[in-house]
């Protein structure tokens, strides 16, 4: 589904900086995984995960579960290196379901021409101009500005921008930079149908031209409540899978004014964290095993502001959506 320029700029400049995961057979490498190490805020401290950026197997070798045997593979690789999770975005969620994969980021489908959000001031002079590869190092600033401390974004550089905008616009992809009074405020990257990417303050009200609909842009659903918007149909997006679950306790999010302990279960058995003032102190193995704990799954889900199905985390961990306007 990718296009030749996209897979050619992959193999030259992207696969020397992955961890490449391969199955052979008679000599011949019949199935792959490739994972990127990538660097993402969780507060002020930059935390590495493994994010998946390709998983293929050779048509005539498919359907003998040698996708799945790569995905346990990397999962035990980087949980032996203590990395909390692996993230991608995937093309089938229901076969990384399959895989141990849960769903943490949503996308809102927008099929519309305007995009409301929150305002810090009224937008003067709107002007929206084609975007240019050259460009990148005004989205570099724009991403420091409005971005880089999200959540969760992971982190970006110059390097990073320029073979982002190689790739998006040798592979056809085309854009726009939005500005104010001649200043630029964000930027909008889409392939024609689909918006891929879309940084822009919290708190713009853009309208765009009327021959660009926009599909398919993570947009977070706070931005429609706070706006007092209906909330589209969500879309499934982001998925990761556990590594070490004990690394993901250590860096969560908990509430400053939380001081207790929670229990959950992993492979069988229980274990319960402690927390004091919202500070993570310890997890130890208890003695008895309790079917009805919430899983390493809802640990995974809780850390990434999903936790309606797990009412215990309300007390312990603060909200946070992840990946709230990437789509890459």
């Amino acid at each position: 589904m990718d296009g030749d320029f996209y897979i050619d700029y992959f193999i030259k400049h992207k696969l020397p900086n992955c961890d490449c995961f391969v199955e052979k057979r008679d000599d011949k490498i019949v199935s792959v995984a490739y994972a990127k190490k990538i660097d993402i805020y969780v507060g002020n401290t930059l935390m590495q995960v493994p994010f998946l950026t390709g998983v293929a197997t050779d048509s005539a070798y498919r359907h003998q579960g040698l996708a799945k045997k790569l995905l346990n593979e990397s999962c035990e690789h980087y949980k032996n290196l203590g990395m909390p999770f692996i993230l991608l975005h995937p093309f089938n969620h229901d076969f990384y379901r399959k895989q141990d994969y849960v769903t943490v980021s949503n996308m809102v489908n927008i099929n519309t021409v305007k995009l409301k959000t929150i305002m810090h001031k009224p937008i003067q002079k709107l002007a929206i101009e084609p975007l240019k590869q050259t460009d990148f190092l005004i989205c570099l600033t724009l991403y420091n500005e409005f971005t880089k401390n999200l959540v969760g974004y992971h982190k970006r550089d110059n390097d990073y921008y320029q073979i982002l905008f190689a790739e998006h616009f040798g592979d056809s992809g085309k854009g726009y930079l939005l500005l104010d009074n001649g200043m630029p405020f964000g930027y909008l990257l889409h392939d024609g149908k689909n918006v891929r990417e879309l940084i822009i303050p919290t708190l713009v009200n853009v309208e765009f031209p009327p021959n660009i609909i926009l599909n398919n842009a993570v947009i977070s659903p706070e931005i429609f409540l706070q706006n007092k918007l209906p909330v589209p149909p969500l879309q499934e997006h982001t998925m990761g899978r556990v590594g070490d679950v004990f690394a993901i306790l250590k860096n969560a999010f908990y509430n400053q004014n939380f001081s207790g302990t929670f229990s959950f279960n992993t492979n069988n058995q229980s274990f319960e964290t402690t927390v004091v003032n919202g500070r993570y102190v310890k997890t130890s193995l208890l003695t008895d095993y309790n079917p009805h704990l919430p899983s390493e799954k809802d640990i995974l889900l809780a850390f990434f502001g999903n936790n309606k199905s797990v009412l215990l985390f309300n007390n312990a961990f603060t909200v946070y959506n992840m990946f709230i306007l990437d789509t890459y």
